[in-house]
């Protein structure tokens, strides 16, 4: 079975802090013995040069060693060596202040080898000159060689011993209740890490599943929570090319459908003798085969543009040249319909970055509505301005139209909308124009809106684009 993260995390997790913990605590053992050892060793050697000092004076006030065992406190003289002892002397009084409470062994040699003094059983232990302490006499000459403590048997006493194993001890429980007190930490750790991971995985397979609703609820201001801010963010880009595709394909379908179907009708009737076969019947199919190709080519269009594969060339661009050459171009058709054209552009107009033709386009297709639905005789009016508050250049088209209903401004740039439901492809276009221009605005980092005319009737169009 596979393993979850968080138990994989947590396992790996304590197996580093136990690993640390028994490294800590090895190191720690290993050197509190050897420090403890080497502190009992300088105070055994320390305690072995008082005595030592001790049995010089005693030799050399007595000229003997018998009795020099009075000097040292034994454990079973512990209490009851006192004001009324047989022997107390200057050296007693010098012991009884810095060794009464000794209970080391002491073992005093003389230079041959004999025991001139123990308070242990030193059968079977080798001393050797070199590890004791030598007693010096008045003239400076060594007499004797002490031992104390570490110097004669095992390095530590049982006191001692049961001293560092109170400590090891006292490391290993406190390595125990570290381990499980991390324990505690590193699940909660761990939890706190998983569970928008384990998240994140349930809301990937309900994507997989094809569920585009899907959504994590991570509330974090760290790396998971950009990760999930990010994941939201792409599954809402999913649902968006999701229902555009739905979308575009129904729409599709629906404006495809109209001409197809009149020209497929205008053809059945032909070939069932209904209709004539001539010039006139072949015209009209031609015309809807037109209105057809249009229609595929500004889906086409529109398709690139949305899924951002129009390349654009962008340069340094004059708008006044822009405006003109749209002015140009319709200059028959104002002519027909007798409407006035006006531009009105700003002194010195900044000039704008984006891509010739595709402005080109823009405004060809905001003029051409304008044209379309201004009636004879009307006024068609372009006026360019730097907003140098936000660094863009605003272009408005405005024309003496019918005008767009306040509630329909924010549809208009909606693909295949069309304000009057019933209006054919050759009063109201395919819906596609304004969709188009939409996207082309946006992919320059420009804006276009409906706004209220400032002739109080009519619509009126404004773009932005940056400087």
């Amino acid at each position: 079975m596979k393993m979850r993260l968080m138990y994989r995390m947590m396992i790996s997790f304590m197996l580093i802090i136990v690993l640390g913990g028994v490294i800590i605590a090895f190191s720690i053992n290993i050197s509190t013995s050897r420090s403890f050892t080497a502190m009992v060793r300088d105070s055994d050697i320390s305690y072995a040069k008082e005595l030592a000092i001790l049995f010089s004076l005693y030799y050399q006030e007595t000229g003997r060693w018998e009795g020099v065992g009075s000097l040292i406190r034994l454990p079973s003289q512990m209490g009851m060596q006192g004001a009324n002892s047989p022997r107390r002397s200057m050296s007693d009084d010098h012991m009884s202040g810095r060794g009464q409470f000794r209970t080391l062994p002491v073992v005093l040699m003389s230079l041959s080898g004999n025991v001139l003094f123990t308070s242990i059983d030193i059968t079977g232990v080798e001393l050797s000159e070199k590890s004791g302490i030598p007693v010096y006499d008045s003239t400076d000459s060594v007499i004797a060689i002490i031992y104390a403590g570490s110097m004669i048997g095992p390095e530590l006493l049982p006191i001692q011993d049961a001293f560092l194993s109170s400590v090891k001890e006292a490391v290993l429980w406190a390595l125990i209740v570290v381990t499980m007190a991390t324990f505690i930490i590193v699940y909660f750790l761990v939890k706190n890490i998983t569970t928008p991971v384990i998240a994140l995985h349930k809301a990937s397979d309900r994507i997989a599943k094809g569920d585009l609703e899907a959504r994590v609820s991570i509330n974090r201001h760290d790396e998971l929570g950009d990760l999930a801010a990010g994941f939201n963010s792409m599954t809402e880009s999913l649902e968006k090319a999701e229902n555009w595709k739905r979308q575009i394909i129904a729409d599709s379908a629906h404006e495809l459908r109209t001409p197809v179907s009149l020209i497929q009708g205008h053809l059945e009737m032909m070939l069932e003798g209904v209709y004539p076969i001539n010039r006139e019947r072949i015209k009209t199919i031609f015309d809807e085969t037109v209105l057809l190709s249009s229609l595929i080519s500004e889906l086409q269009q529109l398709s690139s543009v949305e899924a951002g594969q129009t390349t654009l060339v962008m340069e340094k661009l004059a708008l006044g040249e822009v405006i003109d050459s749209v002015k140009n171009t319709f200059k028959a058709g104002l002519e027909e319909k007798k409407i006035k054209f006006e531009i009105d552009i700003e002194s010195k107009l900044p000039e704008v970055i984006g891509d010739r033709q595709k402005i080109y386009q823009v405004l060809l297709n905001l003029v051409s509505n304008s044209l379309k639905f201004t009636p004879p005789g009307g006024l068609i009016s372009i006026s360019a301005w730097s907003e140098k508050i936000y660094g863009n250049v605003s272009v408005a088209i405005e024309d003496s139209g019918p005008g767009i209903p306040m509630e329909e401004r924010s549809k208009i740039f909606d693909r295949f909308y069309r304000i009057d439901k019933h209006r054919n492809r050759d009063s109201g276009g395919s819906g596609l124009g304004l969709a188009i221009s939409s996207e082309i605005l946006t992919r320059h980092g420009g804006t276009i809106k409906a706004i209220d005319p400032l002739s109080g009737k009519g619509t009126r169009i404004l773009i932005t684009l940056p400087v």
